[in-house]
């Protein structure tokens, strides 16, 4: 019996050997993938937990300040309330506006505004766009220094300002700056 299993090893050598490489290769490369498959799973589970951290932070901080952007937007009435006036006056976005009055109505009247409506929405953007100008600094150095800004010393409660903010209320001063100037846009 033994005789006739080294007969068979000699006689189909070459075909067992083939066989057994084919046998490594494939455990091998199942080994192989499969590892590349843990791998590559862990990847993505990973990229997943960053999109749920990321989705997080979107939903508790990006939208907040979103929804506060879109009220902030909502709210421009025509006339600044005796706050806003603080905030206008202590930003120094008052003292801005009357010293840049005229390359401010210029910027206004470029944009080709035929209603008092389209005075409201240019005026803060172009109060944005100048933002980056030199002479806004103090401004934006007091939105830094008074992110939280008390409406009253003596009270607890707080407004959050921002860019957005302020924009608008200088936005609001320069619009009926314009109207003053353009009496025939204002409708009331």
């Amino acid at each position: 019996m033994p005789d006739s299993i080294v007969d068979f090893f000699i006689k189909h050598w070459p075909k067992l050997t083939i066989g057994l490489f084919v046998v490594i290769v494939i455990v091998w490369g199942t080994v192989y993938m499969t590892k590349k498959i843990l791998h590559w799973m862990g990847r993505v589970n990973e990229a997943h937990n960053k999109c749920d951290a990321v989705d997080n932070r979107i939903d508790n901080i990006v939208m907040p300040k979103l929804n506060g952007m879109d009220n902030t937007l909502n709210t421009l009435s025509t006339t600044v309330t005796a706050f806003g006036e603080q905030i206008l006056s202590e930003a120094g976005g008052k003292d801005f506006v009357d010293n840049n009055l005229e390359i401010l109505l210029d910027e206004i009247s470029k944009n080709n505004v035929k209603t008092a409506l389209d005075v409201q929405t240019t005026a803060p953007m172009v109060i944005s766009n100048i933002s980056n100008d030199d002479k806004f600094t103090s401004i934006k150095d007091f939105l830094y220094k008074n992110p939280q800004y008390k409406v009253k010393p003596e009270e607890e409660s707080v407004v959050s300002l921002d860019m957005n903010v302020i924009t608008n209320i200088m936005g609001i001063y320069l619009r009926n700056k314009y109207l003053e100037r353009h009496p025939e846009l204002d409708p009331s």
